[in-house]
């Protein structure tokens, strides 16, 4: 049968941004002073062609991914407290941490589920615009741009700075943010140099577990902290952007392929032979995931708990 667009009267404008309009059966476009139309579209393979997901999160030994409908989907390892099992509704963003996952709902507040033992699934009231989750703690930013953590605090992961904030990563032990003036402030644990970000602007920051790395605004990426198994040597180049894993980095490159560095006994520095738009590690993983230029998400690394075999609705 086929299948109805319909065009909406309005100026571009007046779309909202973070409007999640996938999951209706029609699609809603904005068109400058038009009257509503309906326009017919033969149904065939672009009209059944699957929609791809929004987004990937990586966790310790499971990951997950942000569909289009607004659903989240998790699979790898399920450790009897349920990180993988995620509810039901609509959801804006999602996070994996060590045997947890958090994820902003549709109304912008935050809810987890796994692992409560450190207080990480304890999220304050208030609507955030960005989580990460960690190893045993969680941090967000609200939609007054300040950050708020919670859950583990034994090297004061959970006390985040004052200010305003556009991103924050959570590791293992130590969190990095960048302010909305570009600059990077770190706080928790700092044993090899990890929380003392240089000087300068930066476009993205992420974290690995004893390095952090960011992205300049000219593409240049840089690393501080421990180079103990060259997980800092990134190289030249210009990039779109860096994720910090459990002893390596992997980098986004302005071609779009990623290549890591450091640790490599799951062969982390495998990487596949696709171009990708994003790409996600976590502190305490061994494995790396992204979103495919295609659209699909592809995972490379540590497979023993399944957590790289992306279901197949996902590719």
């Amino acid at each position: 049968m086929d299948r109805v667009v319909v065009v909406a009267a309005g100026a571009p404008g007046d779309a909202q941004p973070g409007k999640d309009l996938t999951d209706l059966g029609d699609e809603v476009l904005p068109l400058p002073d038009a009257q509503v139309v309906q326009v017919l579209v033969a149904a065939g393979p672009a009209a059944a062609a699957k929609k791809k997901p929004v987004s990937v999160a990586v966790g310790s030994y499971h990951t997950c991914a942000l569909k289009p409908s607004g659903a989240i989907e998790c699979w790898g390892y399920e450790s009897g407290y349920g990180e993988t099992e995620s509810p039901g509704g609509k959801f804006r963003a999602v996070s994996a941490g060590y045997y947890d996952t958090c994820a902003i709902r549709g109304d912008k507040r935050v809810e987890c589920w796994g692992d409560p033992t450190t207080g990480q699934l304890d999220a304050p009231g208030g609507r955030f615009k960005a989580i990460s989750a960690g190893a045993e703690f969680t941090c967000g930013i609200k939609t007054n741009e300040r950050v708020d953590c919670w859950g583990e605090n034994d090297e004061g992961e959970s006390q985040p700075p004052g200010g305003k904030f556009v991103s924050v990563n959570a590791g293992d032990n130590h969190a990095c943010g960048l302010r909305t003036n570009g600059k990077v402030a770190c706080w928790g644990r700092n044993t090899s140099g990890e929380s003392s970000p240089p000087g300068g602007k930066f476009e993205s920051v992420t974290v690995g577990e004893y390095q952090s790395c960011g992205v300049r605004k000219n593409g240049e990426g840089l690393c501080w902290g421990s180079n103990d198994y060259g997980e800092k040597d990134i190289g030249g180049g210009r990039f779109e952007q860096l994720a910090g894993g459990f002893l390596f980095t992997c980098a986004l490159e302005a071609s779009g392929y990623p290549a890591c560095t450091g640790h490599n006994t799951y062969d982390i520095q495998t990487t596949p032979g696709s171009r990708f738009k994003s790409v996600r590690s976590f502190a305490y993983s061994d494995h790396a995931c992204g979103v495919l230029k295609s659209g699909g998400i592809d995972c490379w690394g540590r497979d023993d708990y399944g957590q790289t075999d992306v279901p197949a609705n996902l590719r």
